[in-house]
């Protein structure tokens, strides 16, 4: 065999082994590829597929981290070729002390050759596991923004071929969009967890739970979104913020917060300044360098806090809702988003609370106010009345002194007949009983008088049922000879003799009040033949009352006043004013009947339904 032939087999041989070889990792890749996006969850074949990797590459080691955002570290995520014992002590990373962090730093590879003659300190962890060559590629996010690092550690060789570092740079791209996806599928998740949460917490407000679990369950919600370990909710009171629900704190914490006064709080300062604050250590802060907040935070293991004002729509300030962590944090804006939005519902909850107590304390004293108005009312009604009683009584004191004084006239002249006749001897046995009897019939009489007088102004206990003619007779009795001497005439016309049923004194005192109003309207105009028609009787089921009389009628400007009380046409010292009021008050009010006017064409008519 020549030398050209032994080279051309020679060639063909490694251009075929270049061809499994390139095979082998179009598979692995396929294969790599397929098994990250399709994952439930990729978390769980990162490991087993760089494993993969690294076998494939002949690698000793490979480390994957994840970039915490919050405190600029890398947190280990996955590893293989080494312990336990090794993996606990690279759990977490400074950027600037390894070489992983720096490709982090600068989002781009990291490639160390001949590590074993190598003095930077980067590389110390990875040497001491007797690792030469050392490629670490950064996991770039869709704004070229490193997420994290996948690296690849050799212990048989001092550096890396091209292919095996475009090997990594492919699969370190793919686990960055299979930890993107996770990562999205993630807040996903806590979306959907935090508005369901948000949802249900809605539908308690069309609950009666009260306002305070309200507050304690949009509390633990907050927690809950943004991942923190303890929070309070506090409300504006009177300049101050007082604490009106908590999550995860003890006493002593809730004590201090509550009580001092101009004490260093985050809280305080978001509402100070009308926006969050977010503080990622208390430790280092200044606003709580030398403070006597810092040691009740330590105690209560505070070591980071967002204070998120809560404003109305129309900018009023509420209060504040505040998360803590027990560890440096900066939370993330998704957090941050989903916060708002349970901000912006705990506001709303809280001003629709504030306005219902305040329209429940409007209500309360508006009903007291009402309360006390309609007592006063009653008191002026209960006065009215008295007065309308005492106007009636002087009207029937006037009536029995008009009733009396022709009975006291002849009661005086037989008294004075007696000592006169027994001068002279003619008072005889039969003239003395004659007029013993005529004293006593007249004596009876004037008693009558006294007595419907008397229950005339009974008052009654109870509803009675009582004849409707009877009552009217027995009311135009005591005013009767006062309608005479004013010579009016009184027609009554009994159509039906109905029964009433309600308080008869009071409904004669109504009978009374608009007699003695039609008696004053014809005197007063002057009017020739003067005349006052009473008629009863049934309509339907209602009994029917009417006093009409011939004066006129009333004028239409005052028809609808008449009824009010205190009004009258009368000069001061004629009327009170209380007569018609007091009679719309009983047949109205008391007996749940009806008293209306009209004019007719002779005058004014009264109008009674019971």
């Amino acid at each position: 065999m020549t030398v050209d032939a032994k080279t051309d087999i020679t060639q063909r041989r490694k251009t075929e082994e270049a061809l499994r070889k390139s095979e082998e990792r179009s598979e692995l890749l396929s294969r790599t590829i397929s098994a990250l996006l399709t994952a439930v969850d990729p978390q769980d074949v990162v490991e087993q597929l760089c494993n993969e990797v690294r076998e494939f590459l002949h690698c000793a080691v490979f480390f994957n981290y994840l970039l915490n955002p919050h405190t600029g570290r890398l947190k280990f995520n996955a590893c293989g070729g080494v312990d336990q014992r090794v993996a606990r002590l690279v759990d977490d990373l400074e950027l600037s002390a390894s070489l992983c962090g720096t490709a982090a730093q600068n989002c781009c590879r990291v490639h160390a050759e001949r590590l074993g003659s190598s003095d930077d300190p980067r590389s110390s962890l990875v040497r001491s596991l007797g690792v030469r060559a050392y490629a670490c590629h950064p996991l770039l996010g869709p704004a070229n923004e490193a997420i994290g690092t996948l690296s690849f550690g050799a212990t048989d060789r001092d550096s890396f071929s091209s292919d095996d570092l475009e090997l990594m740079k492919t699969v370190a791209d793919h686990v960055a969009v299979a930890m993107l996806r996770r990562k999205a599928e993630k807040e996903l998740k806590a979306d959907l967890a935090a508005l369901t949460r948000m949802h249900e917490l809605s539908g308690r407000l069309l609950e009666t739970a009260g306002f305070q679990p309200l507050l304690q369950e949009a509390m633990d919600a907050a927690v809950s979104i943004v991942g923190a370990a303890k929070g309070t909710l506090q409300l504006l009171e009177a300049d101050t913020l007082r604490i009106v629900a908590h999550h995860g704190h003890e006493r002593p914490f809730l004590d201090f917060f509550m009580a001092a006064e101009n004490v260093a709080s985050v809280c305080g300062e978001a509402m100070q300044c009308g926006e969050r604050v977010v503080i990622r250590d208390v430790e280092d802060n200044p606003l709580f360098a030398g403070t006597p907040s810092l040691p009740v935070l330590r105690a209560a293991g505070v070591r980071a806090v967002q204070s998120t004002p809560l404003f109305t729509r129309a900018g009023r300030l509420l209060g504040v809702l505040t998360t803590q962590w027990d560890s440096p944090h900066v939370p993330d804006e998704h957090d941050l988003w989903r916060l708002d939005l349970l901000a912006r519902q705990v506001t709303d909850l809280i001003e629709r609370t504030q306005a219902e107590e305040e329209l429940r304390k409007l209500n309360e004293i508006l009903e007291q106010r009402v309360a006390e108005r309609t007592a006063q009312l009653r008191e002026k009604d209960r006065m009215l009345l008295v007065q309308g009683r005492q106007a009636a009584m002087g009207e029937m004191i006037g009536n029995i002194a008009h009733q009396w004084r022709q009975p006291l006239n002849t009661l005086g002249i037989t008294i004075q007949q007696l000592p006169l006749l027994y001068d002279l001897g003619e008072l005889s046995r039969e003239f003395l009983e004659q007029a013993v009897n005529r004293s006593m019939e007249l004596i009876q009489y004037m008693s009558k008088t006294i007595d419907d007088f008397r229950n005339y102004f009974k008052p009654d206990k109870a509803l009675i049922d009582f004849s409707g003619r009877e009552t009217i007779a027995r009311s135009l009795s005591l005013i009767g000879d006062n309608l005479r001497h004013q010579q009016i005439d009184v027609e009554l016309k009994v159509l039906d003799d109905v029964v009433i049923t309600g308080y008869e004194n009071e409904f004669a005192q109504a009978l009374l009040n608009i007699l003695i109003n039609a008696r004053d309207a014809l005197t007063e105009r002057g009017v020739q033949h003067p005349k006052i028609t009473i008629a009863i009787g049934a309509e339907g089921r209602k009994a029917v009352v009417t006093i009409a009389d011939n004066a006129g009628g009333i004028p239409e400007e005052i028809m609808d006043k008449i009824f009010n009380p205190y009004f009258t046409t009368k000069g001061p010292h004629q009327g009170s004013g209380v007569g018609l009021f007091m009679a719309k008050t009983i047949i109205e009010n008391n007996m749940g009947g009806k008293l209306t006017v009209c004019n007719t064409a002779d005058g004014a008519e009264f109008r009674i339904e019971v």
